[in-house]
């Protein structure tokens, strides 16, 4: 979709890593980015180098524990790979309450996949991709596009929003 909006080539990069994400973000290596987790996508923003598009621990202060999956959260405090765990899949939560497990908190809601653009984009070229990701989620056949990667659609960010959770994630 975006390709035939913008009328060129678009080229799609996988960025396995955080910090592979990281540094190429850094060096605005992409024009536009699709990131998850959120907070990669708030430091972006927070340099000035990327907008959004559709929407505090000292360094060894704690040994984290990464998982690929969300749903091995409860299995590794259960086989005490670690002593807490967080997560932001709704149904990992649920399930783990429902065998009686507790939690301690839970944080704002955080539109956790994010499209940015760079800061430096041609303003025609980002209003195009703007109005094409967004777009979608109001006709069928955008709907129809969309679902095969199975999202329903994307939102207008809010830079209101988008201040108060960079403070609160403390990028």
């Amino acid at each position: 979709m975006l390709s035939k909006a913008l009328k060129q080539p678009v080229k799609i990069k996988v960025v396995s890593t955080y910090n592979d994400l990281c540094e190429a973000l850094a060096k605005q290596a992409f024009d536009f980015a699709f990131i998850h987790p959120a907070h990669v996508a708030f430091e972006a923003t927070k340099t000035g180098h990327y907008n959004s598009v559709a929407y505090g621990v000292e360094a060894g202060g704690v040994k984290v524990l990464t998982t690929r999956d969300q749903d091995a959260v409860p299995f590794c405090i259960e086989r005490g790979f670690a002593i807490f765990g967080a997560t932001a899949a709704r149904r990992v939560i649920k399930a783990w309450k429902d065998t009686g497990g507790k939690t301690r908190a839970e944080s704002h809601p955080v539109p956790i996949k994010r499209w940015l653009e760079l800061s430096s984009l041609d303003p025609a070229i980002a209003a195009s991709a703007r109005e094409t990701l967004i777009g979608p989620s109001q006709s069928d056949a955008g709907k129809r596009a969309l679902s095969t990667a199975g999202y329903a659609g994307f939102t207008v960010p809010s830079a209101e929003l988008e201040k108060k959770l960079t403070a609160w994630f403390r990028v």
